[in-house]
């Protein structure tokens, strides 16, 4: 602190400080004139004024949370549905779950991933978890939505439910919790003034902790889950969103110029963006294409004698799988070619050839041997009739 700096000196600086930012933000967004308007009402804008120049000289520090419920709102009721729908959700989703590390909570908040991993947990035999964890949320935001005014019987009844499907000794979907922890749960629900809001946290903190550890890091690597992204790729690259029209503001005017040069750059980097967060799922997919391919010749018979015409030889295939050529196509022409030392590599591989085929019929007997030894063992009565 330098000298001849009192507190109350920086306490007076502060709060000039703090009466300035409070009048930027309102004259931006709130005032008559603001050049980025949220569309506030007269009534919400009095209220701002007041709680920023209060009597006592000090601003609220609340006094923009009402302004900040009316955005919100706004956002929810006119963008958010939009935006669902719309091609930069998908590729937040995308962007999201192929990040380095993705979190149990990215896919249980989200709609279309959680769809999947159900999926997934019934191949796994462990959908009872996750049904259990969904049902325990919905419990306690229901009762915590009526703000302690629920009826006590009523949501006793709602959790014995829940306790009969996954605690119980004549449960159908058990947990596998002990005794002393069913127990508690009992005492949980059993209260005279009804269960509360949270009387399954803690089995539902160890049922999250036993999906994540047994269940989420195999999900990740699973083909449910890649087939789940691949669709989210698939969507962005396919579909053709129409341009979104918007009312045009004051601020328009002034930022139009920047807006035009940040717009390409905008438009290159979702293209970017493309091209290397998801480049593995699409090589995937356009292997996947490439391998659908048909060759035109193979459905145009007309087509075949047309084809380019490779160097024939005709042969069989001998037991072992190898292909035994009948004939040299041109003998003479190969003996031309054919230098000594050629010639010796020639004989090389072909007595390795041979050597490889000798120890494949050998493997072949034994196993053919071992079988037939295995099957008299098995079958002595019926090699003694057979013998009579």
């Amino acid at each position: 602190m330098k000298r001849g700096v009192s507190v109350e000196d920086i306490a007076e600086k502060l709060k000039r400080s703090i009466e300035r930012d409070a009048v930027k933000i309102f004259q931006k967004y709130l005032s008559h004139d603001a050049t980025d308007p949220i569309g506030a009402p007269d009534g919400l804008r009095n209220e701002t004024i007041h709680k920023i120049c209060r009597e006592d000289g000090q601003v609220d520090p609340q006094c923009f949370s009402s302004c900040q419920d009316f955005v919100f709102k706004k956002m929810e009721k006119e963008f958010y549905q939009d935006f669902v729908v719309s091609e930069y959700y998908y590729m937040h989703q995308i962007n999201l779950l192929t990040s380095t590390q993705v979190h149990l909570a990215d896919v249980l908040y989200n709609e279309g991933a959680l769809f999947y991993f159900m999926e997934y947990l019934e191949q796994e035999g462990g959908s009872h978890f996750l049904q259990f964890l969904l049902a325990t949320d919905n419990f306690q935001q229901h009762l915590m939505s009526c703000g302690g005014q629920y009826d006590g019987m009523e949501a006793q009844r709602d959790a014995m439910v829940l306790y009969d499907k996954y605690f119980s000794l004549q449960a159908t979907d058990p947990l596998g919790f002990d005794d002393k922890k069913r127990f508690e749960i009992e005492e949980n629900i059993c209260r005279e003034e009804g269960p509360l809001p949270d009387c399954f946290a803690k089995p539902r903190d160890i049922v999250l902790k036993t999906i994540e550890k047994a269940y989420f890091k195999a999900y990740l690597q699973s083909d449910v889950y890649y087939k789940y992204l691949s669709e989210l790729v698939s969507t962005v690259e396919t579909a053709n969103y129409p341009p979104r029209q918007r009312k045009r503001t004051a601020s328009d005017a002034s930022s139009e110029h920047s807006s035009h040069s940040a717009g390409s750059e905008s438009r290159s980097s979702k293209n970017t963006y493309l091209a290397t967060d998801t480049s593995h799922l699409r090589h995937s997919m356009n292997k996947l294409d490439t391998a659908m391919n048909l060759d035109p010749g193979l459905l145009n018979p007309d087509l075949l004698w047309k084809r380019h015409s490779p160097k024939m030889s005709l042969g069989k295939v001998d037991t072992l799988g190898e292909f035994v050529s009948e004939f040299d196509p041109n003998p003479d022409q190969e003996k031309v070619k054919a230098s000594g030392l050629f010639k010796r590599k020639k004989a090389k591989e072909k007595e390795q050839e041979d050597m490889a085929l000798k120890i494949a019929q050998m493997i072949i007997n034994d196993v053919t041997s071992v079988t037939q030894t295995i099957g008299a063992l098995k079958n002595p009565q019926q090699d003694r009739d057979d013998g009579s």
